[in-house]
């Protein structure tokens, strides 16, 4: 969305169109031409779980895409993945993908995509979108045999598309 034809908000906060958020001032004052994030894909969503008694750690791995920011980068969480979230801190584990610009928090079966606002700008705070996506993955039972032991190996047929409903400033 390079669009910046602005509605009016009910809120006060400008709205840009084809957005799901509002703009902070803070951007709308940016005059150099930035990218705003209003939808993206999960691809070949792929987790594992363990089993009662099994102290392998849980498994994500999948492509986000966002094609207007041409991004396209791998995630993953596994047993070597290290937080983002500072340690003590209330906040949501937020785990890195290969790309910098995006991370994510997986939690309660629902991933959260966070993709920076603006990287190539000098905004203070940081912006971040986010939006969520609940995968409804196939599942089947792994048992010792399977490299990480029993368990259970879902997959999700097909690409989940989704779109970014927040824009707030990073608390990272």
């Amino acid at each position: 969305m390079r669009s910046f034809a602005i509605l009016a908000a009910a809120a006060g906060a400008p709205l840009v169109a084809g957005l799901n958020y509002a703009l902070p001032k803070q951007l709308m004052a940016l005059e150099s031409d930035c990218y705003y994030p209003a939808s993206y894909e999960v691809r070949d969503f792929a987790n594992w779980k363990p089993a009662a008694g099994n102290d392998n750690a849980t498994t994500l791995d999948f492509t986000f895409v966002d094609a207007g920011a041409g991004i396209t980068t791998p995630c993953h969480l596994n047993a070597t993945s290290k937080s983002l979230t500072p340690a003590n801190s209330t906040l949501a584990k937020r785990w890195a993908c290969d790309d910098g610009r995006v991370s994510f928090i997986w939690q309660k079966e629902q991933l959260w995509m966070i993709e920076k606002v603006c990287p190539d700008q000098q905004t203070s705070p940081i912006f971040e979108a986010s939006g969520s996506v609940d995968p409804a993955p196939q599942c089947v039972d792994t048992d010792c045999s399977f490299p990480l032991g029993d368990g259970q190996e879902c997959k999700q047929a097909g690409p989940m598309p989704a779109n970014f409903t927040s824009l707030q400033p990073s608390p990272l």
